[in-house]
């Protein structure tokens, strides 16, 4: 894989450990997760999060991917490999999740942003339902988890030709508004 100046990447360094400090992506997720009632479930269950800089930037649809909360899920026969190496990393527990950061975006960015950043990455981690809309847990009562959607989908030239056609819509310009970019 090519880095942004088209030089060859091993594949042992398309990743490192995310800073530490009160800038980090850690302590930036710990405050919010503090101060927003919106993550609540995140201070009962404490999904543990294993952040990471991404090194090689990543591009999808033609736009650069600034972050992405995953499930670090294995799929086959390699899935028992995957998951044994994610362990051995992490000191002998895998993650809940993983959260994916640009470098080249986090170092360039002011601290609003990386909170905007993580505060919507945060924003993936739900707690999984079951078949009657309960929250799941484990065996252990641990909180099953799992990636929540955005809460709006849409493409610009839609809305701009057919308007709010869709709930979501005109919800999505009442948050707007309330946080100050609409006047």
């Amino acid at each position: 894989m090519k880095n942004g100046d088209g030089d060859e990447v091993a594949a042992s360094d398309f990743f490192e450990m995310a800073d530490d400090g009160a800038d980090g992506p850690q302590e930036i997720a710990a405050r919010l997760v503090e101060e927003c009632e919106e993550f609540a479930h995140l201070k009962l269950g404490q999904p543990a999060i294993l952040f990471l800089m991404r090194t090689v930037p990543k591009v999808k649809g033609g736009r650069w991917v600034l972050g992405e909360m995953c499930l670090p899920r294995f799929q086959g026969g390699l899935a028992p490999v995957g998951a044994w190496l994610l362990a051995k990393a992490c000191g002998g527990t895998a993650p809940d999740f993983l959260l994916l950061i640009d470098r080249e975006w986090w170092h360039g960015a002011d601290l609003h942003r990386r909170r905007a950043l993580v505060h919507h990455e945060l924003g993936h981690i739900g707690h999984a339902k079951d078949k009657e809309g309960e929250p799941k847990f484990d065996d252990d009562g641990n909180p099953v988890w799992a990636l929540v959607d955005h809460d709006l989908g849409e493409f610009n030239a839609t809305v701009r030709r057919f308007g709010a056609w869709s709930p979501d819509i005109p919800a999505f310009v009442d948050a707007l508004r309330e946080g100050g970019g609409l006047s």
